[in-house]
């Protein structure tokens, strides 16, 4: 927490937190999910958070700290695994630093530090994702809804998948490619990628943005670098969170309009229009 600069007041909670589980009756139960990591970095993570929300959550009224506290745990052996794989400590702190900003996430939307979208860390944990710049890089498997009709991307071939992690920070252009060329050489070094193809499945394509964006805007830039194959709609506007750092409670005056992107969204809402994400690949 200290190397990634964490909030003062989540580090102190954090800490306060830890040594209840280990001085309580939750210690075994955070002890053993310890090891289950140790042993193995490609358990079945699904079932894994199913059973942290189900034995470790309870210790806490708020009940995502506990998952916070326990990833930071685990990010000790995390770590050893980068050294044993020949990947900086650099590369593993920018990549760790998403606990922090999911942190930071859950203070804003749910009102206390944990980590609310915990799914997500199965790629850090299994050494498959990574941090560059602003950006994360995950390798997978395209699925064929990456690129209806097209032949770049087939289903089954190695991709990088995108993540645009809550950092606080614009969305510089120049930064983002800079990303992508660090990533696309690390994973052609570490996971022999010979062709290069990075997929992206996310609101901030929703291609209806532009709508409301400045035509020069970082996020504007960053959509129009894609190919975007496929757009899906939400049936409501639960994820709208992403955007406001709030959840939607049914009244759009009680969103934050402090931008013309939020302003933009908020009069969508009130217009009854729906929102969505886009689906698209950069071949790099």
């Amino acid at each position: 927490m200290k190397e990634l600069d964490f909030p003062s007041e989540c580090e102190r909670e954090v800490l306060c937190a830890y040594g209840k589980i280990k001085g309580g009756e939750y210690a075994t139960v955070f002890d053993g999910l310890l090891a289950e990591y140790e042993k193995n970095k490609d358990l079945d993570f699904a079932d894994f958070v199913t059973r942290i929300e189900q034995t470790l959550a309870p210790a806490f009224e708020n009940r995502f700290l506990s998952t916070l506290v326990l990833f930071i745990a685990m990010t000790q052996t995390t770590c050893k695994r980068y050294k044993e794989n020949g990947i900086s400590e650099e590369i593993f702190l920018r990549t760790a630093a998403d606990i922090k900003y999911k942190a930071v996430e859950s203070k804003l939307v749910k009102g206390g530090w944990g980590v609310f979208c915990p799914h997500w860390f199965a790629g850090f944990f299994s050494l498959r994702l990574f941090g560059f710049g602003n950006l994360q890089f995950k390798y997978i498997s395209a699925y064929d809804y990456f690129a209806v009709n097209n032949s770049v991307v087939k289903e089954g071939m190695p991709a990088l998948e995108v993540h645009i992690p809550r950092t606080g920070k614009r969305l510089d252009h120049g930064e983002v490619l800079s990303s992508y060329a660090e990533a696309a050489g690390f994973f052609k070094k570490h996971f022999g990628v010979r062709k290069v193809v990075f997929v992206c499945s996310s609101w901030l394509l929703y291609p209806k943005n532009l709508e409301i964006l400045k035509p020069d805007s970082n996020i504007a830039k960053f959509i129009s670098d894609y190919k975007i194959t496929d757009t899906k709609y939400y049936d409501d506007y639960r994820e709208v969170w992403r955007l406001f750092d709030k959840d939607y409670t049914g009244d759009a005056d009680l969103l934050p309009a402090d931008t013309s992107f939020r302003r933009g969204y908020i009069d969508w809402i009130k217009r009854g229009e729906k929102t969505g994400y886009g689906i698209g690949f950069i071949e790099f």
